[in-house]
């Protein structure tokens, strides 16, 4: 009988996610989990788990993490700076004191990865490089 080749057992990383939204960020990190879990030589599987529920201000978000993360090791919270001061930096001192990795952005984040992503308005005689 003609089997499959076995595929080593690879050793699970897991990473605890505390996010904002469920629609961006969390297809974000299914996208590079699913990147980074196609490369062969990998020598762990990479999973998210994330905090849920979603919405709420930095604080939330960082809270949420905490209680999902109990005894786990990876952990990151991630959130947008959306004017509210006192909450974005509390947040941030709050994930300091509980060892979580943060990923915070300004305003204009979603528009940088799209113009990363594509390029847009882009001429010979424009002063911006185009690639």
């Amino acid at each position: 009988m003609n089997r499959p080749e076995s595929k080593a057992r690879r050793t699970q990383f897991l990473c605890i996610v505390g996010c904002e939204g469920i629609n961006q960020e969390r297809v974000y990190f299914d996208r590079v989990a699913k990147l980074i879990n196609s490369i062969e030589k990998r020598t762990h599987d990479l999973i998210f788990d994330y905090a849920e529920p979603y919405g709420g201000d930095p604080k939330c978000v960082v809270e949420r993490t905490i209680q999902k993360s109990i005894g786990k090791e990876n952990k990151v919270s991630v959130f947008d700076y959306d004017g509210k001061k006192t909450k974005y930096e509390e947040a941030i001192d709050l994930a300091k004191e509980n060892k979580i990795e943060l990923g915070y952005s300004n305003y204009c984040f979603d528009l940088w990865l799209i113009l990363h992503k594509k390029v847009y308005g882009c001429c010979r005689k424009s002063r911006w490089i185009c690639r």
